[in-house]
């Protein structure tokens, strides 16, 4: 991940451990000093019957508070997901370049389009090793915050399951901000769209480029989808 064991080590001191990537997928973060548990909605909202997006519907930051924005040079760039307090969780293949400098991220709020929005800013960007942005392998990128996000109703860890055989997942959700219609500017506000793990050997007749290490989710019959831009959405199976 491009941290030696002595560099993940100086980052204890100040409460910030930079795990290899396999490491920090199996962790259990503790939040017990907040009484809070990944993955749980501290005050989820009622549901919308309004459908928007392609089979989906807008969401509220509540019903998904581990939702965030990643921004680069002060525009939207990616979604990701709360590990930490200090750590974020998402694609590799958002980063085109590797400086941290103009990275940041907002949380809390569902519309891109709220005022003065609380930003952090990103001190480290961690790629995987084995990353491979062609056959998009290995597609998982840490980012480690400059200061730690205050923890709350809005701002909730994701949880990593633990739960091996992924034929038991059920209600799966992808969540973000994207492009509802191809050539379309981006939705201001976020959406959700509950979708169905498909199996891999189906998927793999439909996409030959599918490995093992991949999911694939959506409707065999169309209507429910990430919508044109996945780089900006995030799948969950609360």
């Amino acid at each position: 991940m491009g941290l030696s064991q002595q560099q993940a080590s100086d980052r204890m001191g100040d409460g910030r451990v930079a795990f290899l990537l396999p490491v920090a997928l199996l962790l259990r973060w503790p939040h017990s000093s907040l009484g809070l548990k990944c993955g749980q909605r501290m005050n989820s909202s009622e549901k919308s019957e309004v459908l928007e997006i392609i089979g989906g519907e807008p969401a509220n930051i509540r019903d998904f508070p581990w939702q965030i924005r990643i921004l680069e040079n002060g525009s939207h760039l990616c979604g990701g997901s709360i590990l930490s307090e200090w750590w974020i969780l998402t694609a590799a293949h958002c980063f085109k370049s590797k400086n941290e400098s103009a990275l940041e991220v907002t949380h809390g709020e569902e519309n891109l389009d709220t005022q003065n929005l609380t930003k952090i800013k990103v001190d480290e960007l961690i790629i995987h090793n084995n990353f491979d942005s062609w056959f998009y392998l290995n597609d998982i990128a840490l980012l480690l915050l400059k200061s730690p996000l205050s923890l709350g109703v809005r701002k909730v860890p994701i949880c990593l399951s633990e739960v091996a055989d992924i034929e038991q997942w059920r209600n799966c959700w992808v969540t973000g901000w994207g492009t509802t219609v191809p050539k379309r500017s981006t939705e201001t506000g976020l959406q959700k769209v509950n979708v169905q793990l498909i199996k891999w050997e189906t998927c793999f007749e439909l996409m030959p480029l599918l490995t093992k290490s991949m999911l694939c989710a959506g409707d065999l019959e169309g209507g429910k989808d990430a919508c044109q831009d996945t780089t900006r959405w995030i799948y969950s199976s609360p």
